[in-house]
Order: structure tokens, then sequence, then C-alpha cells
């Protein structure tokens, strides 16, 4: 099937058994059943634009190409309309590119849906758009998103559990990654993200409205033009497993209330100033746990305005190797009853020109300390394999409630490894 003119098709169900071709729009609404592509559509001649209208669901067993370049495209390239759920495009081959607008947009919530393998690039604004909605249980994995005029991919609003995995997301003009307002249980996962002109992966508060229970695992957050990752105002987020690395600014960023934060098993090297940044009397209770930190221009960790309450980090006097164990010597002060988990940390001689600069390659061992009175010892003993000779140790100080990890301080001032 070729379209000569843009065509609105309606029916209670809609099938089409061949190809469908030609660089004019197509829109579909199917009154009381699904629609289906047994074929390409624009395989050989990319449509102007596909809209969905309604639908129980929509099958495309061939390529979807789209491309905005065609005579009278429609602003959007791939438009699934509020409710329509059910969608499922994978196939190897799909493409949205050239758009004025958004590349694809799900226009107020689609359930259980599945978008992967598109090419989507050189779009005005942003590569896939997801409004708000009823999103539970849909996917965007796999796309290559590319040279969009705003974000790669936008949440934008209550957009409950979408998982975004293993997307390539380079070079587009704002950010990578946007979740905005209040959407939950987002799963961001093994997604590279490279080059963008602002922020990796970033969340946004939207009328004092802010995502909650997001994690984002797995990715590489990388050479973006700001920081690697923003958390705004998020509660209960888990960071963990990133490589978050030369980014231009900080690797990431709790600011603006974020609470609960858990910071946990990333890789935070060479990024243009702190590793981690806590900034605001209102972001507290946030975990920097087992991560690997060096090479950052400014240091590791930075309590900025009252961020995690300004927890105070411990005080290191000495690191001694000595018949292969590693004696560590310090303190933490704080109050009676105050319990507190203290991580340390090896680097190379290399990593810190200066003890102030000290940060943390490698964990070492952990060690729970509660306080009888203002201050206590944390001295440790650790077994001295893989320990640098000569090398830095440090250590972060998280209070503990009840055994939940909450604020993390900045590193401790480092000491040099003597002895061995």
């Amino acid at each position: 099937m070729t379209l000569a003119g843009s065509t609105g098709l309606q029916g209670t169900t809609i099938a089409f058994d061949g190809t469908v071709d030609g660089p004019r729009n197509l829109a579909l609404t199917a009154t009381g059943g699904p629609i289906n592509f047994a074929a390409a559509v624009g395989g050989t001649t990319p449509l102007g634009s596909l809209v969905i209208n309604r639908a129980t669901s929509t099958t495309a067993a061939g390529r979807v190409v789209l491309n905005g370049t065609a005579t009278g495209a429609y602003r959007t390239g791939l438009l699934i309309a509020a409710g329509v759920n059910n969608v499922t495009m994978t196939q190897t081959g799909n493409s949205v590119t050239g758009f004025q607008g958004n590349g694809v947009v799900l226009q107020g919530g689609s359930r259980a849906s599945v978008f992967a393998n598109f090419a989507l690039a050189a779009n005005g604004e942003s590569g896939f758009l997801v409004q708000a909605g009823d999103t539970t249980g849909t996917v965007i994995r796999d796309n290559a998103i590319t040279g969009n005029g705003f974000n790669g991919i936008w949440l934008s609003g209550a957009t409950p559990s979408v998982s975004i995995l293993g997307n390539t997301l380079t070079g587009n003009n704002n950010n990578g990654i946007v979740v905005s307002g209040p959407a939950t249980g987002v799963l961001i996962n093994g997604n590279t993200v490279t080059g963008s002109g602002l922020t990796g992966i970033r969340t946004e508060v939207v009328a004092g409205l802010a995502p909650s229970a997001m994690t984002i695992s797995g990715n590489t957050v990388r050479n973006n033009q700001e920081n690697g990752i923003i958390l705004a105002g998020n509660s209960g987020t888990t960071v963990t497993s990133n490589v978050v690395t030369e980014n231009r600014l900080q690797g990431i960023t709790l600011t603006l209330g974020a609470t609960q934060t858990t910071i946990d098993s990333n890789q935070i090297y060479k990024n243009g100033a702190f590793g981690v940044v806590v900034s605001g009397a209102s972001t507290l209770g946030n975990s920097i746990l087992s991560n690997s930190m060096y090479l950052n221009v400014n240091g590791g960790i930075a309590l900025l305005d009252g961020g995690n309450r300004g927890q105070v980090r411990p005080t290191l006097t000495s690191a001694q190797i000595a018949n292969g164990r590693l004696a560590i010597a310090g303190s933490i002060t704080g109050q009676a009853g105050d319990v507190f988990r203290i991580q340390y940390f090896s680097s190379r001689v290399t990593d810190a020109a200066t003890n102030a600069k000290v940060e943390g390659r490698t964990l070492i061992g952990f060690r729970d300390v509660q306080l009888t009175g203002t201050s206590a010892s944390i001295n440790a003993s650790f077994s001295s394999l893989g320990v640098p000779s000569k090398g830095w140790v440090s250590a972060t100080a998280t209070r503990l409630t009840n055994g939940t990890p909450g604020n993390t301080s900045e590193f401790a001032l480092g000491v040099r490894v003597t002895g061995g």
C-alpha cells in the first residue's frame, strides 16, 4: 500500500497485510480492537508521520520508518494518543528522524508498551517524550537517540513505572534523560549517556512535586557539558553501579530537598569539579557508601549550604602497615548515642597532591561505632592486601538510625600509608 496523500482510517479493527509506504501522514483509529502491521511501515519510502488515536493494542511486525522532511509532515513523528496501551514496536531498523517537534510522543499515558531499536535523531525537540498518564509497565529500550534539539528522553509529569533500558543517548542539545514532576518507580538501567549539552541524567521539581522511588543503575554517564547526574527534590532514589566520569562539572549533584538517596557502589572519577555534591539545608538523609571516587578535580564529596546537615567527617591520624595488616587510627565527634558507619578507603599516591584532595579509590572495609560521649575512637585493622604502599587512606562517616544509613560526611583529610 502506497499513500497518495495524508490518510485517516477508522474501523473496529485495522490490519495491514503488506507494507505501507509513501511520504505522507497516516492516522489510525480502531474503535474496538487492535491495529496490526504485518510488514514494514515506511520501509521503502518513509512515512511523514504515524498517529495511533485509539486501539486495544498495536503491533508492528516490521520496522517503522518515519521522516520529518516529507512534504506536509506533522511536527511529531510517532504519536500515541492518551490511553492507547499495549503498543509493541521493537523491530531492528525502526527510525524517527528529522521532525520539527518530538520524535516519539506518548500523549497522556500508555501502559504495557515496548518501544525498541529506534534511531531517534535530529528532531527539533526531544527524541522521546512521555507525557503524564498511566505508563505502568512501559519500556523504552535499546534505542539510539542522537542529536535532538532538546532532551533525548523526557518523562514529563506523573509517569509511573517506566523502564528506560540499554539506550545510547549521544549529543542531545539539553539533557540525555530527564524525569520531571511526580513520576514514581522509574527504572533507568544500562544506558550510555554522553555529550549532552547540559546534564546526562536529571530530575526536576515541577509545581513542588518531584520524582520518587527511582532506580538509576548500571549506566555510563560520560563527557556531558554540565553534571553527570542531578537529582532535584527526589525521595527514596537509589543510584548504584554506574560509571560517572569526565563530566565538565560534578559527577552527581543532590539538591532542592533530595532525601533518602542511596549512592552506592558507583565509579565516580575524573569529573571537572566534585565527585558528589549534596547542596541545601533541606537535602538530607542521603547516604554515599562503597563508591570508588578518584581524580575528581575539586575532590570527592562536598556538603554545601547545610546539605546532609553538614555531617562531621572523621579525623584520621595514621595508617600503618605491619605484618600484613593495616592499622588505621582516628576519631569521630558527635553526641552520646550517635551511631556511625565508618568506611575506610585507599588511594594511590598519584590520586591526590595534598591530603585535602584525597578521595576513596578502593574500599578497604568498615566498622560501626557508637558514641558514649562526644567523641569516639575509630581505630581499625584490616588486611593490607591491595593497599598501595606509601599511598593514601581516607574515610567517611555515615549516620545510622536503627541500622538504616542516612547522612554521609565528606571524606576525611587523607593520611599517608607508612611501614610495609
